[in-house]
Formats: C-alpha cells, sequence, structure tokens
C-alpha cells in the first residue's frame, strides 16, 4: 500500500483446485492501523466489520466473474 487509512495493508488471493470445475479461493488480508490507542479504538469498532464485508464484496463479484467465463468456455 502506498497511501491510503491503513499504516500498512496487504491482500493476497490463494487459490486451490478442488477438482476438475471447482477452486477455492483463500484471502489473507494483513494490516495496521495508524495512531496507536485511537487507530486500536477504531480497528476494533470499524475496521474489521469494514474490511469482512469488502473482502465477501469483492469474493462474490470474483466468483460470477469467474462463472461467467467458465459458461463461455
Amino acid at each position: 500500500m502506498i497511501e491510503g487509512a491503513f499504516k500498512s495493508y496487504v491482500h493476497d488471493h490463494h487459490f486451490t483446485a478442488i477438482d476438475e470445475s471447482h477452486t477455492r479461493m483463500t484471502d489473507i488480508v494483513t494490516y495496521e492501523v495508524p495512531m496507536w490507542a485511537i487507530g486500536r479504538l477504531l480497528e476494533v469498532g470499524f475496521m474489521h466489520k469494514y474490511l469482512h464485508s469488502l473482502i465477501e464484496s469483492r469474493c462474490e463479484a470474483i466468483k460470477e466473474k469467474a462463472q461467467q467465463l467458465s459458461r463461455n468456455t
């Protein structure tokens, strides 16, 4: 992350083949919030829920796109 609300933020996708037509995607997110105590309060009260919602919506979008592509091949 070059700039943004986090002190640091890394989001990796890992794909594992389950069988010929199924793949598991695992998201690994690591982050640090700025401003020590205030940042920690924001993390507990807001950031965790926000990131969970964000990742779920992105996973759904990736799933939909992958299913579209598989139907077109």
